[in-house]
């Protein structure tokens, strides 16, 4: 079995000092040691990070491990993502504005021709004279369908009704709750 290839394991260093004395971490592995003066610190860490290698190649994770982030790709660096946060929330309030704008002008658009449209409905008596008039036009013997296309549509209903049936009847169960007739089970679904 060939060898691996080794990742790339350059990760940057961040160095802070607090109180007289320093920590290096390296943010991609989490890892961080602490000394008096920077060469401690660091000769500590070099340490550390060997040993995470060191284990993640006999544990055969080796690949798993992350890689050194790279400024020049564009990503965010591992714990200092606030950045990233901070412009991706104005990117959201930009977009939540960009859409809210003209939906809300939209909006009072179609609120102004709902209402004017429904002043153009008719409504009360005007709405059910309408109606009377409409009912009595489609039962107008000079209204009636041609006879071939009758044919033709009750013939297709016929063939909806029938795939519907079995449906409609297993839904009509519903309203008799005192039913207790086994319907067929030609699916073989089992019931709960």
């Amino acid at each position: 079995m060939a060898d691996k290839i080794m990742p790339d394991t350059n990760y940057k260093v961040v160095i802070v000092e607090k109180g007289g004395r320093y920590c290096l971490r390296i943010d991609e592995l989490c890892l961080f040691a602490w000394g008096e003066s920077i060469p401690a610190a660091y000769e500590e860490l070099m340490r550390r990070k060997e040993r995470v290698i060191e284990d993640a190649h006999a544990s055969d994770v080796l690949e798993r491990l992350p890689p050194p982030y790279d400024r020049r790709l564009g990503g965010a660096a591992p714990g200092r993502s606030s950045a990233s946060v901070v412009t991706l929330l104005a990117a959201l309030v930009a977009l939540v504005l960009a859409v809210a704008v003209p939906i809300g002008w939209g909006l009072g658009k179609v609120s102004e021709a709902v209402r004017q449209l429904s002043q153009q409905i008719p409504h009360g008596r005007q709405f059910w004279t309408r109606i009377e008039h409409d009912i009595e036009a489609a039962a107008d013997p000079k209204n009636d369908i041609d006879p071939e296309k009758k044919a033709r549509l009750l013939a297709s209903l016929h063939v909806l009704v029938d795939r519907a049936k079995p449906f409609a009847d297993e839904l009509s169960r519903l309203k008799d709750s005192n039913s207790t007739t086994q319907m067929p089970n030609p699916a073989g679904v089992k019931s709960p």
